[in-house]
């Protein structure tokens, strides 16, 4: 039971890394259509941190 409660603590997790890291990517994409190049990498930096952590 523990293994299992473990299993889909997991897949949360990585959802929960996964749907923040994209909203991470939009607001890079539009700080970026509003020429804040310096925000935009930044928020790239966290959305690709994000996918190698998962």
């Amino acid at each position: 039971m523990d293994f299992v409660f473990e299993d889909s603590e997991k897949k949360f997790v990585k959802g929960f890394a996964i749907i923040s890291g994209f909203i991470l990517f939009l607001l890079a994409f539009f700080i970026c259509i509003l020429s804040s190049y310096f925000l935009a990498f930044l928020a790239c930096f966290f959305f690709g941190y994000f996918v190698v952590a998962c």
